[in-house]
């Protein structure tokens, strides 16, 4: 079976932005005997973090941020969009138009189950869209998604922590590796460096195809 690689990228809505932070973060850390001077300058502390936080929070929650860029990778040829005209409702019918050109191939990405997927899905609720295919998330049977960051940990069994797609591009030999950072992208948006934002988001779909590609006959057996 033919596999496409999908990869988004995501940032944070205006409105989330506008959200001021709750008690339950100003409070973090309060001890129930400290002096009120004390209390009230950690809370200071806290809310002065907020935007840091927020900004982080938003570009990682769907129901916080919205998606600004797509890629779909299949033996290596990339169709690659971002929201920069049409917003993210036109991004996403696209994106949509060209899964449904690739009906019945193996969709993989580095973690896709657990982040790009319920973006996607999220996302394309909001914008009142109808998918144009259904995966089966099993966690254990990658055979229609497969995750490599699940994989590659034995579902966790080995660390994950640092373990991210660059570093595995880095660690075998992969000819395509991630350019820049997904922490980057919300200021290459601001910024208006569409370009930065869609490099970005191809060069994770074509590192994770070629993953997909070294990895696959060992750990999926024959297509």
């Amino acid at each position: 079976m033919t596999v496409q690689t999908i990869d988004i990228e995501t940032v944070p809505s205006a409105k989330a932005l506008d959200l001021e932070p709750p008690e339950h973060w100003l409070n973090k850390g309060v001890s129930s005997n400290w002096k009120s001077d004390t209390v009230e300058a950690l809370r200071t502390k806290r809310a002065a973090e907020w935007p840091e936080e927020l900004l982080k929070r938003a570009s990682l929650d769907w129901r916080l941020g919205q998606i600004c860029c797509a890629s779909l990778c299949v033996e290596g040829d990339c169709w690659t969009s971002t929201s920069e005209l049409g917003g993210e409702g036109d991004l996403l019918r696209e994106f949509w138009d060209h899964i449904r050109l690739m009906h019945g191939r193996r969709t993989a990405g580095f973690n896709i189950r657990n982040f790009d997927l319920p973006w996607i899905l999220g996302r394309t609720a909001v914008q009142c869209l109808t998918p144009t295919r259904r995966w089966r998330t099993n966690r254990y049977d990658p055979r229609d998604l497969t995750d490599w960051s699940d994989i590659l940990s034995n579902y966790g069994a080995f660390d994950m922590r640092g373990w991210t797609l660059e570093r595995y591009a880095e660690w075998f030999g992969l000819e395509h590796r991630p350019v820049g950072s997904g922490a980057d992208v919300a200021g290459w948006v601001a910024a208006g460096e569409w370009a930065k934002v869609a490099g970005h988001c191809e060069s994770d779909a074509l590192a994770t195809w070629e993953l997909d590609r070294m990895m696959a006959p060992g750990f999926l057996g024959a297509p």
